[in-house]
């Protein structure tokens, strides 16, 4: 059985539309995506540290978050495969583990394990569980995962940097899918429903 970690947040759910939509509703501030070029807005675009640190400490953000095109799907079909799903985020707000399983049950995502990177860092947990891939949208965290692990980059703008020969920068879950030597299936969902309600286990 293949194990694969995958990160939340730039990979399975849409940050960036979440975080842009809640920029210009509290602030009047136009993020375009193309700007986003550092892994923090405040780096990169008009906003203010203090408006950024209260973008992503507002539970809203994650509960209303729309998923990136083909997540779910790709995700179905892993399982159906008979991959082993941990998903792994370092979100730092008040009842983040709550609200995340929330959002995963309510999108309908299968995993087999989940738990935030306060519980265990995703290098860690990568090494212990003995993943055949970490898919990851953070330059810095795909770098140091990449000393244990081979890493799939989900393509952002914020990291389109140099790369070293145990990541793959691709470009959306169709590309990621190739790499993983597997064809994401849109009528799994349909054959077999029950496969969005998979969550053996969760760790805080």
């Amino acid at each position: 059985m293949k194990r694969i970690g995958i990160d939340i947040d730039g990979v399975i759910g849409d940050i960036f539309g979440a975080a842009q939509k809640a920029a210009l509703e509290k602030f009047g501030v136009d993020i375009r995506y193309e700007d986003v070029t550092e892994h923090g807005l405040s780096k990169c675009t008009a906003l203010a540290e203090w408006q950024e640190k209260e973008i992503f400490q507002d539970p809203d953000l994650y509960e209303n978050m729309e998923l990136i095109p083909g997540a779910r799907e790709a995700l179905l079909t892993l399982t159906f495969l008979g991959w082993d799903i941990w998903l792994i985020t370092s979100r730092r707000f008040k009842n983040a583990s709550p609200i995340t399983w929330g959002w995963l049950r309510d999108k309908g995502i299968p995993f087999q394990f989940f738990h935030l990177e306060s519980y265990m860092p995703k290098v860690k947990s990568a090494k212990l569980q003995e993943f055949s891939f970490f898919i990851e949208d953070r330059y810095s965290t795909a770098l140091e995962l990449s000393t244990v692990v081979d890493v799939i980059m989900m393509a952002h703008p914020w990291n389109d940097r140099p790369l070293n020969g145990c990541i793959a920068r691709l470009d959306g879950w169709d590309e990621i899918g190739k790499h993983l030597g597997v064809e994401m299936d849109k009528e799994y969902e349909k054959q077999y429903p029950g496969l969005g309600s998979l969550h053996r286990a969760a760790t805080e």
